[in-house]
């Protein structure tokens, strides 16, 4: 600022303040709340209202709405992460702050930036290193805390041979307190210690034949098997006593929670988790409780939690949307609450019961039980997120924004449908596990999976592409078609003469569609395999 002061015409003027011009630093610049609230446009009220939206997406939409340069880093793939939000008449500084504390932990920060341009300020959200570094620590500390239990839990469970010898000389059945440490020195016995690191990480399931166990194993199943009394169902519907069980398989289960569990099953009688399970996940939880909740958050808010939230499901948030978790979305739709989640992509179709009277404490408390959810309030908007995020699909494997903005536009461009060009890039610039969380939001990704390598091949060579793209053939022979068809089948590529790809765009009655054809020929034009698939319209 620069201080002016003058007299005109004897008279003294007050001493004013002016901006000063291309001071502010052009590289953009971590802001605080402080700063955020400072921005009058900021107080601009914005309102949304999706199951799944692109951070990306939605830094658009505030954009939209408030007239203020706003936008997801791309680089750091803060645009790439997808929320739920349901927020109306909000000042966009709020939520822009919500939306940052949603995805932000202790030392791994979602940051706003600012620079100026001309002298207007623009705003970014970044994805921190120390928070694109998370995931990968999370999911490394949880492993290692599955293997140090489990390393404990069999030290303080060994026993020595004269110990074994006069428990197994005791006829009495081997009780729920036992069967922890039994199983254990199973698994610590019978396999070698590579083994049982690569089957708690999940590498590998170990079979263990139950008559080459030792004594106590055998006696383990034998007294499980007379204490369940396990059955099965024959072909014609008798029910009948299930047979003793011949191997044991121990495998590592991750289910719903943030932290994995060692089962060992034993056939018809099922499995048991034997190390992590519930509370080794509980307490992980409380660990992410306390990284989330951070400077101007709250823990709770009773006045709020305590209301009771309103009957009836509507599903409105999700409308397009192919998977979701619906008790998320719900939560969402039955009180009018301002919500932003990192909600689960889908687990079941099953609901709360619609009917029942719910307080939003009880709401968030059933989160808890099947999700392991954790909640905080900010500026009076509810944040929730889920303590298995971070070895989700949707995270390991997310799509970027980017690629899905072009797709969009480039469907909206093209009759909504994708256009042929745009499909070979996809599958060149994406792997398999980012098309299958794409096809979360649009089925016929999954289609592009299968050929791929076809679809790379062909986008590698400008010839090829060019020739498929103009005329929606493209035939080879000889080896290049052998060559490419590897990439779609199992058809070994000395056997293939012939290649034909045709792309066309079918339309009927029942809307359009572009549909790919690979077909593939011996050298007698036999037919020896190929591939079909159809790509709708994508939904807005």
């Amino acid at each position: 600022m620069r201080l002016i002061a003058g007299v005109i015409a004897g008279l003294a003027l007050t001493p004013i303040f002016v901006p000063a011009q291309n001071v502010q630093p052009s590289r953009f610049e971590p802001v605080t709340d402080r700063d955020l609230s400072g921005d009058p446009r900021l107080a601009h009220s914005v309102s949304a209202a999706y199951a799944r939206v692109y951070v990306g997406d939605l830094a658009t939409r505030l954009q939209e709405q408030s007239g203020v340069d706003i936008a997801a880093d791309t680089a750091s793939g803060a645009s790439d992460r997808r929320v739920l939000i349901s927020v109306r008449d909000r000042p966009a500084w709020k939520v822009m702050s919500a939306l940052a504390s949603l995805l932000s932990y202790r030392l791994a920060l979602w940051q706003w930036e600012r620079r100026y341009l001309d002298g207007v300020a623009q705003y970014r959200l970044v994805r921190t290193r120390g928070a694109q570094a998370l995931p990968a620590r999370l999911n490394d500390e949880a492993q290692n805390e599955l293997e140090r239990l489990t390393a404990e839990a069999i030290s303080a469970s060994r026993r020595s041979h004269d110990e074994w010898l006069a428990r197994l000389a005791d006829p009495t059945p081997v009780s729920v307190e036992e069967r922890a440490g039994w199983g254990l020195q199973v698994f610590a016995t019978a396999l070698p210690e590579d083994v049982q690191k690569a089957v708690l990480r999940g590498e590998t399931r170990a079979k263990l034949p139950v008559d080459e166990l030792p004594a106590f194993g055998r006696r383990l199943v034998e007294d499980l098997y007379r204490s369940m009394r396990p059955q099965t169902r024959r072909a014609d519907g008798e029910i009948t006593p299930a047979p003793m069980p011949t191997e044991i398989v121990a495998d590592t289960s991750r289910g719903r929670g943030p932290t994995a569990s060692l089962f060992l099953e034993m056939g018809s009688m099922g499995g048991y988790s034997y190390s992590g399970g519930l509370p080794l996940a509980n307490a992980f939880r409380a660990r992410l409780e306390h990284m989330w909740i951070g400077d101007g958050d709250r823990k709770s808010n009773e006045a709020e939690e305590s209301r009771a939230m309103s009957v009836g499901v509507r599903h409105e948030l999700a409308k397009g949307l192919l998977r979701y978790d619906p008790r998320w979305v719900e939560l969402a739709e039955r009180t009018d609450v301002p919500v932003l989640a990192l909600a689960p992509t889908g687990r079941d179709s099953a609901s709360f019961a619609s009917d029942r009277v719910f307080s939003l404490r009880d709401y968030l408390g059933a989160l808890v039980s099947r999700d392991y959810a954790i909640h905080k309030w900010r500026h009076d908007m509810l944040l929730i997120t889920y303590a298995g995020w971070f070895r989700e699909s949707q995270e390991v494997h997310a799509c970027p924004w980017e690629a899905v903005r072009a797709l969009r536009k480039a469907c909206t461009d093209n009759e909504g449908l994708p256009p042929l060009d745009v499909l070979i890039r996809l599958a060149a610039d994406l792997t398999p596990e980012q098309l299958q969380t794409l096809s979360d939001d649009w089925k016929p990704a999954e289609s592009l999976i299968p050929i791929r390598g076809l679809l790379t091949a062909i986008n590698r060579d400008d010839g090829l592409r060019t020739k498929l793209v103009t005329s929606g053939t493209l035939t080879l022979r000889g080896r290049p078609a052998g060559s490419l068809a590897s990439g779609v089948s199992h058809v070994p590529a000395d056997r293939v003469a012939s290649l034909l790809v045709r792309a066309t765009v079918v339309r009927t009655d029942g809307g359009h569609h572009l549909v790919i054809t690979a077909l593939f020929r011996d050298a007698q034009e036999n037919n020896l395999g190929g591939w079909t698939a159809r790509f709708s319209p994508l939904l807005p």
